[in-house]
């Protein structure tokens, strides 16, 4: 069932705020990271500090703590016509998207942002995640279905949905545009939740910047910063931002009042570049990021692997962060 909001006050375009499906075997993929060393690994650290009876770190005392949420993103890759050197099709990645979505949502309420997400692949993920989960987002090129997506996922069990908007990163953000220089359309997905048990109230944005325009970028920085520094909640921005640290649409977000979470982070764990294309041993880089505000505790940051069964799932790892508010 699909459920349009729209809030033409706020500047905000049509967005699907969607119930979910179920997907035939879709949980099963949790089996295969369970298996894997990589996430035995992180499985045992999540467990050892479950079980510490003074709740260090990730055990949650919502009288005297602040509550502990995971931040997600990850560009999933779109289901293009013209795949890349040792691209694998959509129809074999997108079990392992899904479940490392699962794996990692499986421990703390978590917040979902992806990338590049196609209507069939946005409906193939909500089918796999299974019906707990609903999403919110549209395509960026008509504002409905067309184009890529920039969802925000989320577990109905542990979030309510407050309000969402859709913002394009232009002049025009009310409507499907491309901004300054930008070779395509982009935009910043927005949403507002309540964390049910603790009562917390979170802002989280999802966004994918464009791969070409230098001052689209630059621009998209500024335009997201008023954005976030406007509301009244703690807020966090996900996303591919096309972007390493030495650039200025970086520079522009660091210099504006947010945090890169992985140069904070308590602990660090994972892989160095977030960005690896499809090939083993080519060049990798680092441009997804999970940005907070000043005086956000972040426990832990960590790049995933995206490798199994000889292959990656996507030309992005997956970017986690454990944050408390």
């Amino acid at each position: 069932m699909y459920a349009n909001h729209n809030n033409p006050q706020h500047g905000a375009a049509a967005a699907n705020h969607n119930n979910g499906g179920s997907y035939p075997g879709g949980h099963q993929n949790d089996q295969q990271y369970q298996h894997d060393p990589h996430y035995q690994q992180q499985d045992q650290h999540y467990q050892n500090n479950q079980n510490d009876h003074q709740g260090q770190q990730y055990q949650q005392d919502h009288h005297n703590q602040p509550v502990t949420i995971q931040l997600y993103t990850h560009n999933i890759r779109n289901d293009g016509k013209n795949p890349t050197a040792n691209e694998r099709p959509w129809s074999i990645r997108k079990q392992h998207v899904i479940g490392c979505i699962n794996y990692c949502a499986s421990y703390l309420p978590t917040l979902v942002g992806l990338q590049e997400v196609k209507k069939n692949q946005l409906d193939d993920i909500q089918a796999g995640l299974g019906p707990e989960w609903k999403y919110f987002g549209i395509g960026r090129d008509d504002g409905i279905n067309k184009g890529e997506f920039a969802p925000v996922f989320y577990k109905d069990s542990e979030w309510e949905f407050l309000s969402g908007r859709t913002y394009w990163l232009s002049e025009t953000p009310d409507v499907p545009s491309k901004g300054w220089d930008a070779a395509l359309p982009r935009i910043v997905t927005v949403v507002t939740l309540r964390h049910r048990q603790s009562g917390t109230v979170v802002t989280f944005m999802n966004t994918h910047y464009d791969h070409r325009g230098k001052l689209a970028r630059e621009n998209s920085s500024k335009q997201i910063l008023h954005l976030m520094l406007a509301t009244k909640w703690a807020s966090f921005l996900v996303g591919d931002f096309n972007s390493e640290p030495n650039h200025e649409a970086y520079k522009t977000l660091a210099n504006g009042g947010l945090v890169d979470a992985g140069t904070i982070a308590v602990e660090k764990g994972g892989f160095q570049y977030t960005c690896s294309g499809f090939t083993k041993g080519g060049k990798e880089s680092s441009i997804d990021f999970i940005w907070v505000q000043h005086g956000v505790h972040v426990m832990r940051h960590e790049v995933m692997n995206h490798e199994f069964d000889g292959y990656f799932f996507s030309d992005h790892r997956p970017v986690t962060a454990i944050v408390q508010v």
